[in-house]
């Protein structure tokens, strides 16, 4: 199947929708990633609102079904819907067996799908998937952003008036709920605040601090400040490091999943324990973000990956893009095996002292980098003096 090829149309009735038409087609292993990488294209143009048509798809092989599910996390993450339409029976039955029914939603027809739109447009819940739990006491729900291991809803706290994040864990979402009650006993002032954990008839809940913005968001109108790239350079590894203490680590760093509000804090989430974390691997979803020791079999949960994620945002915040780019399969060899492009052969503003330490947190070899995340944070103090 050529993906170059897949049919692309805006919806008559819904002028907000994009429909994806892929009717007839299966996904290849040979071109990975390249639904996803279109639906992130979408998303980045700010077209929030994808719909895909997969009438006669006769089935899924893992690359077509994690292009769809990173997609449909990246359009949770930025407040954007994927809905499928015209699945066949063979691939609602590996969407049961995998539990991605529960949170990836699925229509027969395309009217029922952007009826579903339509009714979001209207009253900003999704009336089509309204929760089956109870009201949350002490919390009021003004809008459903996403359905991806729970109902998550922008909703104010009745006592404090604050507007929080409210999750409703579905049976779905048991992993979402561990991380949460991971992320309560982590207490850093970079690093997500979880007001309250508790549970209603049966229904387990959160309520997390709602923060809108990403570092993704930031960096669309291009490279940050040198002062600003040192300044949140040292809260991210500030903020790995003390998780770390905690047995906790972050292996989903990129700048879409780091949470940036207007006054520019810097706010991290989404930990795991440092043991689930030594089977993690190199996703499409992070691209230029993976580390080399994921990409190749080895333990990414070290203190040499923090600092190598740590390196690849702060080139990011330099650069405005990451320090791999271009086709998955390409990056995947190139991470491991071929340096990136200087800092300042992409912008020239870049100071060299900064340029220096974001190269060494990038280096092939775990030794070769940093040994700790407080020897980083010293090199960026001083490369912070250097550049105030």
């Amino acid at each position: 199947m050529d993906w170059t090829r897949i049919e692309e149309r805006v919806s008559e009735d819904l002028a907000d929708v994009v429909i994806l038409d892929v009717s007839g087609k299966i996904t290849l292993s040979d071109s990975p990633g390249r639904l996803f990488h279109r639906i992130l294209q979408l998303l980045e143009q700010e077209r929030t609102r994808i719909l895909i048509n997969m009438t006669e798809v006769p089935f899924l092989d893992s690359q077509g079904l994690a292009d769809i599910v990173q997609g449909f996390k990246i359009a949770s993450a930025r407040q954007g819907t994927v809905k499928l339409y015209g699945v066949c029976d063979r691939i609602r039955e590996l969407l049961n067996l995998t539990r991605l029914i529960a949170v990836i939603e699925t229509f027969e027809s395309e009217a029922q799908a952007l009826d579903a739109f339509r009714r979001l447009s209207s009253t900003g819940l999704e009336h089509a998937f309204l929760p089956d739990h109870p009201p949350i006491p002490g919390y009021e729900p003004e809008r459903l952003i996403a359905r991806n291991g729970a109902m998550i809803y922008v909703a104010r706290q009745v006592s404090s008036g604050e507007r929080v994040m409210l999750k409703v864990y579905t049976s779905a979402g048991v992993h979402v709920r561990a991380r949460d009650a991971l992320l309560a006993r982590l207490d850093h002032p970079n690093i997500l605040r979880v007001i309250a954990m508790g549970e209603v008839d049966g229904h387990a809940y959160g309520a997390v601090e709602y923060v809108s913005g990403t570092l993704a968001d930031r960096l669309r109108s291009g490279p940050l400040p040198a002062a600003d790239s040192v300044r949140l350079s040292r809260a991210i590894a500030a903020a790995l490091e003390y998780a770390r203490g905690q047995r906790a680590a972050h292996l989903n760093l990129m700048p879409s999943a780091i949470l940036l509000d207007d006054d520019g804090r810097l706010k991290l989430y989404d930990f795991e324990t440092i043991d689930r974390g030594r089977n993690a691997h190199g996703s499409i979803a992070r691209r230029g973000f993976s580390t080399p020791e994921e990409l190749t079999g080895r333990d990414g949960a070290t203190v040499a990956g923090d600092v190598y994620r740590v390196g690849a945002v702060m080139y990011a915040m330099l650069t405005g893009r990451p320090p791999f780019v271009g086709e998955w399969k390409e990056i995947v060899h190139a991470i491991p095996e071929r340096p990136p492009s200087t800092p300042q052969a992409i912008n020239p503003a870049v100071p060299t002292s900064l340029a220096g330490v974001c190269l060494k947190c990038l280096e092939k070899r775990a030794e070769d980098r940093y040994g700790s995340l407080h020897e980083l944070a010293d090199d960026l103090e001083q490369a912070c003096n250097l550049v105030a």
